[in-house]
């Protein structure tokens, strides 16, 4: 329908933004003799077009990169993990990031790393709760087949 290829060109052309964005904010991290301020950069990137996006995009260079040894194995791993629309890789060049592919190496690094924390609070959180709770006995059942008034 026309409202879907709207909303597919929309998402298309935000997908290229955040390619771009992720390219400045990553200039922006930029401290001098090789240093960035990867965590700020994803922060920054996250606020402007959102984690999922984000990790779309950055996904979707890893893929078209997957020959480029600058890459670790689990972070190519990480972007095969991340499902792209059934487009040619030249069709998606159009929100690839021209980074620098080790320091794209590096973001995905500090992403990875903070899926890995959020995993941890979730089960810290659940683990807590399990053992906060007090256990307490089951409550007797009254045996029907004694039913002699006792």
């Amino acid at each position: 329908t026309k409202g879907e290829t709207q909303a597919f060109h929309d998402s298309w052309r935000l997908n290229e933004h955040c390619a771009i964005g992720i390219e400045k904010a990553i200039n922006d991290s930029y401290q001098g003799y090789y240093k960035y301020d990867l965590p700020a950069a994803l922060d920054a990137m996250a606020t402007d077009y959102g984690k999922e996006r984000v990790h779309f995009v950055l996904a979707n260079t890893l893929q078209i990169l997957d020959y480029d040894g600058r890459f670790s194995a689990q972070n190519k791993a990480w972007a095969q993990s991340i499902p792209m629309p059934d487009l040619t890789k030249t069709e998606r060049a159009s929100f690839f990031c021209r980074s620098h592919p080790a320091i794209l190496d590096g973001v995905v690094n500090a992403i990875r790393k903070e899926q890995q924390k959020d995993v941890g609070k979730r089960k810290s959180v659940t683990e807590s709760l399990k053992s906060g709770q007090k256990s307490k006995p089951a409550p007797k059942k009254k045996d029907k087949s004694r039913d002699d008034g006792r």
